[in-house]
């Protein structure tokens, strides 16, 4: 598979977003996107990674991650991590319309019918125009001017009413981070019993209107030091949340 072309689409309305379009010899187009700094990672994909993908005999997934993995810099949410995982989305996709085959069968095959969900309850206006993650860049809006898919206002302000209408419509799983406000006021390191105490009635309306019947998972961002945690750990019990699982090993770090 010759990659031919490499392209990359900045949407002006979501400047956080850009699509990587990669065209191959045949005519074909591998769709992929990427996250965060969008302008930065352009670059990285035009002076960088394109020279190397364009310059392979065979840009195969698994290839071309091997080629394009770089020998010094950031392997986790850096720039040359992001670009790699938007081209490995459009090299997938641009085999699949190759082959003529969903990407699942290329991966080996399905090995269920159908899988669970959950809805990470944010609004088309969350971390919308910068690359801050802070309340101020959360898009959140009031009651009057929420739209009805603005779930991030929901959940602090009416939790009992979102849940009930993500159960209804089959989704048995919620993300929400209630508790960011309270870290950035004191940099993670204290929770007051009166922050406390009201955060955890969110969790309370969820719970005594959908029972157990929804999977509540709690994002933490990584933001708290031990003694808040321990206070939030020990709060959040008897509600019996699905920490979110990379951050639950970061608190256990902190606390172990």
């Amino acid at each position: 598979m010759k990659i031919a072309k490499v392209e990359t689409i900045r949407p002006l309305d979501h400047p956080n977003i850009l699509w990587i379009l990669l065209h191959d010899d045949q005519g074909n187009v591998g769709l992929g996107e990427t996250f965060f700094g969008q302008s930065v990672i352009e670059e990285y994909v035009h002076a960088s990674a394109a020279p190397i993908l364009l310059g392979l005999k065979s840009a195969l997934p698994e290839i071309a991650h091997l080629a394009l993995t770089p020998y010094a810099g950031f392997q986790g949410g850096g720039v040359e991590q992001r670009t790699l995982g938007g081209i490995d989305i459009g090299l997938w996709d641009l085999w699949g319309k190759r082959t003529n085959l969903p990407v699942v069968d290329l991966l080996g095959g399905g090995v269920r019918d159908d899988i669970k969900i959950y809805n990470t309850c944010a609004g088309p206006d969350y971390v919308r125009k910068t690359t801050s993650q802070h309340t101020k860049n959360w898009g959140l809006k009031g009651s009057a001017d929420s739209s009805k898919w603005e779930d991030l206002t929901a959940f602090f302000e009416r939790p009992a009413e979102l849940a009930r209408e993500l159960l209804d419509s089959g989704i048995k799983g919620m993300k929400i981070w209630p508790f960011d406000p309270a870290a950035e006021a004191t940099n993670g390191a204290y929770i007051s019993q009166e922050d406390l105490s009201k955060t955890l009635k969110i969790f309370e309306k969820i719970r005594n209107e959908v029972g157990m019947e929804m999977d509540l998972m709690v994002e933490l961002h990584g933001l708290w030091q031990r003694t808040p945690v321990e206070m939030i750990m020990h709060g959040l019990a008897e509600f019996n949340p699905v920490v979110e699982y990379f951050h639950f090993c970061r608190i256990m770090q902190l606390i172990f």
